[in-house]
């Protein structure tokens, strides 16, 4: 039964593995782009060339926790596996990711 559900959820969610290649805070957002990313699972609202890009808010529920994951990944050069939330909720135009985690190369 975990199995059905965890199928579910990663069929209705992106799932990206890839590196930190840049990383920007500006205004209480924090920016951040991957190498790779399938485009063909990226929310509508996304704006073509943010495509790689994904935005999130440091005063979201979660934002801070995010923040470290990202930020962490990228200081040490690993991996991170970001599900996708589907929306553009926290900046227009940028896919808001709903969950970071750091792993290894």
């Amino acid at each position: 039964m975990h199995k059905i559900i965890l199928l579910i959820f990663l069929l209705f969610c992106t799932q990206v593995h890839a590196g930190v290649e840049k990383l920007k805070v500006e205004n209480e957002i924090v920016y951040f782009t991957t190498p790779n990313k399938n485009p063909t699972l990226t929310p509508s609202c996304v704006n073509s060339d943010n495509v790689l890009k994904w935005a999130f808010s440091l005063n979201s529920i979660n934002g801070r926790h995010l923040f470290r994951a990202v930020l962490m990944a990228q200081s040490s050069n690993k991996k991170v596996d970001i599900i996708s939330a589907n929306d553009c909720n926290d900046v227009a135009g940028y896919e808001r990711p709903k969950a970071i985690k750091t792993s290894t190369l």
